[in-house]
């Protein structure tokens, strides 16, 4: 079975990584395989005290920590979100990659959508978009949200059970 990728986008703050763990949870619960990814600005925000981290400022390409029960790897290096995909798939068997964030990239994704007058859908590729979360409040006031709900048959999903229980029949399909 190939795996299924699912990319949950949003601004900062619309849960996006309570989504994406809820579901990680569920999925391996009914004993999936699941791999996640994160977008984030940059890898300066990680926490510079840790050895491995010290390497990567010192100079070092590659800086790997490993642990009793894990192993992590840190490229300087920027890769694509497809390059990514490809690495975990040829290192580790998944059912399922769940993917924070990359809202411009073109693989199923659902939206989760808080108002501010700053935010604007068409910074979010939506060609494969799934499902809308939002409150009933920001679907009443923003018309760009109405017409896409309308115009591409969008569901527009309000409770977080409700959007945990589709993304969760679409992955489990």
């Amino acid at each position: 079975m190939k795996n299924k990728i699912l990319q949950v986008v949003g601004y900062s703050q619309t849960g996006k990584t309570t989504i994406i763990q809820t579901v990680l949870a569920e999925l391996t619960k009914i004993g999936y395989q699941v791999a996640v990814i994160k977008s984030a600005k940059s890898y300066k925000e990680r926490e510079n005290s840790k050895d491995t981290g010290k390497y990567l400022d010192s100079g070092a390409k590659i800086s790997a920590g490993i642990f009793d029960n894990s192993l992590q790897i840190t490229i300087a290096q920027k890769y694509s979100l497809q390059q990514i995909i490809e690495t975990i798939d040829s290192i580790s068997k998944n059912d399922v990659i769940l993917i924070e964030g990359f809202k411009m990239s073109e693989y199923p994704k659902v939206l989760l959508w808080k108002s501010n007058e700053l935010h604007n859908l068409n910074e979010f590729n939506l060609n494969e978009l799934l499902l809308v979360y939002c409150s009933q409040k920001d679907y009443n006031n923003h018309k760009q949200l109405k017409e896409l709900s309308e115009k591409k048959s969008v569901p527009i999903v309000f409770g977080m059970e409700t959007l945990v229980k589709e993304i969760m029949k679409y992955l489990t399909s």
